[in-house]
């Protein structure tokens, strides 16, 4: 005897029923100018907008954690000259620089960058009491302790910039797994992941795949950037080279 099977009829998802770390997670991108007249209007420069990576906010802090070279074209050309470790940057964009999410997009500055392990702070453009508020609400919480090897974790971000963008403002949810056990050391605490990849990710959060609150770290390289073939791995920066930064403000 066949057995028949229901098709389930789930109510349609809200943004309210979303996952909470939806709303830690911005797109990270520019507007800039581009010449192109229009006749009915009369103005010549229409704003483009192109989104290049991911950032996140942390519980308590209201700034935005991002990598530094998913920003570094817009700061200042004699940051070359700069220390590996620099707070209290206020950057010169030559485009404007922005975050956004479902819900909107704002400015935002650059305040703070770690080159070394390819961290930035950004701090958005709107009312500080909100940006804290929100960061209480949704950001992640720094993870005390590294994950297993073979422990599966999620990730967040905006891969493929605006051709997802474009259809769902939401960050994109993917999976992985430890691929190795993570450096730790005094200078470079780093966690290789084996999971899907593409450009956009980079500054996305690396989280417990069942605690989805606690950060393990930030989303940053690809052994394809240094010529491997496999982009099915990638690195994560250890969260408390953000944290340790994050604490400079």
């Amino acid at each position: 005897m066949s057995k028949t099977f229901k098709i389930s009829k789930s109510k349609k998802k809200t943004a309210k029923q979303l996952p909470k770390f939806m709303d830690a997670v911005k797109w990270i991108g520019i507007a800039n100018p581009v010449l192109q007249p229009c006749e009915e209007t009369g103005e010549m420069f229409r704003t483009e907008r192109k989104i290049l990576g991911t950032g996140f906010y942390i519980k308590n802090k209201p700034y935005i954690v991002t990598c530094h070279h998913v920003i570094s074209p817009f700061l200042k050309d004699t940051e070359a000259e700069a220390s590996e470790f620099l707070s209290g940057v206020r950057s010169s964009m030559r485009d404007v620089l922005l975050v956004g999410s479902a819900y909107g997009f704002n400015t935002a500055s650059v305040v703070g960058v770690d080159m070394k392990h390819d961290i930035a702070i950004l701090e958005e453009h709107v009312d500080e009491e909100k940006r804290k508020q929100h960061a209480k609400n949704f950001g992640f919480k720094i993870g005390k302790e590294f994950p297993n090897v073979g422990e599966r974790v999620a990730y967040a971000g905006y891969p493929m910039g605006d051709a997802l963008c474009d259809v769902s403002h939401h960050a994109t949810y993917a999976e992985g797994a430890v691929g190795s056990v993570p450096r730790n050391t005094p200078e470079l605490n780093k966690i290789q992941i084996t999971g899907p990849t593409t450009g956009g990710y980079s500054g996305g959060p690396l989280f417990s795949r069942y605690n989805q609150e606690t950060l393990y770290g930030m989303v940053y390289e690809q052994p394809a950037e240094r010529g491997a073939t496999d982009a099915a791995i990638f690195y994560a920066v250890g969260a408390n080279h953000v944290y340790n930064l994050l604490n400079c403000f």
